[in-house]
């Protein structure tokens, strides 16, 4: 792959990645949940911004640089791509504590539903005695 495609498209990632951390970090403290599960996440677009930056300095004809940079691009796209998946695995999570949540509450419905049934029919039977 070219090394100006390779940092291009680290680019694009990063920045397209932003807002969506940016969402998903006032939703956790929305609802309270830690601020540590995007960290490490975090640290690498950092360290990808500033490797971009480094990498759109570098001479089109200095090839023993390019190919250093190469290697440190590559490996930082392995490592921001084995968080993404750990974030996955974190949604996954979360959407099975929603559907606890949402079970639990269905339950609550049913219940009371149940209840006002019997209050109801007490009322009922209240008023033909």
């Amino acid at each position: 792959m070219r090394f100006k495609s390779l940092v291009g498209d680290l680019n694009s990632s990063i920045h397209g990645m932003k807002p969506l951390i940016q969402d998903i970090e006032k939703l956790n403290n929305l609802l309270g949940q830690p601020k540590d599960e995007l960290e490490n996440l975090k640290e690498i677009m950092k360290e990808g911004d500033a490797l971009v930056a480094k990498c759109s300095t570098i001479s089109r004809w200095n090839a023993y640089k390019k190919y250093k940079y190469a290697k440190k691009l590559h490996d930082l796209d392995k490592r921001l791509n084995r968080q993404l998946t750990i974030l996955d695995e974190e949604k996954v999570r979360d959407m099975k504590e929603i559907l606890h949540i949402l079970k639990h509450i269905a339950e609550k419905f049913e219940k009371l539903q149940s209840d006002t049934v019997t209050l109801l029919n007490l009322l009922e039977i209240r008023k033909v005695i």
